[in-house]
């Protein structure tokens, strides 16, 4: 693998552990000023996040939900990070148990955009939606079902 691959899938690692530490300084530092990260779906969460500051508070919200990952797959070309992981989460009726994908566009060795995928939108927007309001740190969040 060349070095370029290597720097970006260093800078994604990065992300994942300190996202973990809770380390949001050391998670600001991956990313572009200008960085976008779309979460699919109909839940409070879903939505483009656009720049630096609303990806942080989505991260921040993010982190308050015990959601436990596997990491099953992290590839990286010139200007691409793919990380497969299984996430799984119990919460009362509406738990979760899949496969999730991350993808990462690098450059200048920044994150610039993150697109999520999931193998099941349906379950991921009935558990956020079932979460929603047991959040800490919800600030922002509205748990009206969308166009109410």
């Amino acid at each position: 693998m060349d070095s370029l691959a290597e720097t970006n899938k260093m800078v994604v690692f990065k992300l994942l552990d300190n996202y973990t530490s809770q380390d949001y300084a050391g998670i600001e530092s991956t990313l572009a000023e200008d960085v976008s990260w779309y979460v699919p779906g109909s839940h409070p969460l879903s939505g483009n996040k656009l720049g630096r500051a609303a990806v942080m508070a989505y991260l921040r919200v993010l982190r308050q939900i015990p959601l436990h990952t596997e990491r099953l797959i992290l590839a990286a070309n010139d200007n691409f990070v793919t990380y497969c992981y299984r996430g799984w989460a119990p919460h009362e009726e509406h738990s979760l148990n899949l496969n999730w994908v991350l993808l990462f566009e690098l450059a200048a060795g920044k994150i610039q955009r993150v697109e999520h995928f999931t193998s099941d939108q349906l379950a991921v927007d009935f558990f956020f939606w079932s979460i929603c309001k047991s959040l800490p740190g919800q600030e922002g969040l509205d748990c009206r079902p969308h166009g109410l």
